[in-house]
């Protein structure tokens, strides 16, 4: 018998007859940790993201290298790309927020709806081989702000950690050095 994807979707099963991949179910859930461990709970999926800018929009419509359909037309894809402040918190590696060009003190906030103890907060930023400088600030009411991490020196790793944050509600990063954007914002 052959378990049930939906089962564990970050398992690949096999047909045991012929061999094949059995069709998998995607998820943002990803694999976790190794073992009984519990997943920790990214809390910022449900948060509400704000920040200082953001970058335009852009679409292209790209040509593919294929046969023309039955109408002689030759198959395009369409391409779109935001870079919302939100992006930073969904939960998938192929969103990203970005702020406008010429943004001279670039930050992304997120609200996590009400105070919560934050362990531990990973900030995967856009291009991490050249290196980051960041403050993590943290409020209880959007206006008040304490430090609560920081790397004052660009340096090269992914994600940037800060932990034992303590009681947040609001948590904003303030990108001093590199290049300003973030793939994922999670918040543990």
């Amino acid at each position: 018998m052959v378990p049930d994807t939906a089962a564990d979707p970050s398992i690949v099963y096999f047909d045991g007859t012929y061999g094949t991949i059995q069709p998998v179910r995607l998820t943002h859930r990803g694999i976790g940790p190794v073992g009984d461990a519990p997943q920790p709970v990214n809390l910022a999926l449900a948060g509400t993201a704000t920040a200082s800018s953001r970058r335009d929009p852009w679409q292209r419509d790209l040509p593919v290298d294929t046969e023309p359909n039955k109408h002689g037309r030759r198959v395009r894809v369409h391409l779109s790309r935001t870079f919302e402040a939100k992006n930073a918190i969904d939960g998938s590696n192929g969103t990203r927020w970005l702020p406008a060009p010429g943004d001279s003190a670039p930050w992304r906030e997120v609200d996590l709806g009400a105070a919560k103890p934050v362990a531990r907060v990973e900030m995967s930023f856009t291009e991490p081989t050249f290196g980051h400088a960041w403050m993590l600030e943290k409020s209880s009411d959007g206006e008040h702000w304490e430090s609560c991490g920081e790397q004052k020196e660009p340096a090269a790793r992914s994600p940037d950690v800060a932990e034992k944050i303590g009681m947040a509600r609001f948590l904003r990063v303030r990108i001093l050095g590199g290049n300003p954007g973030l793939w994922e914002f999670k918040v543990f």
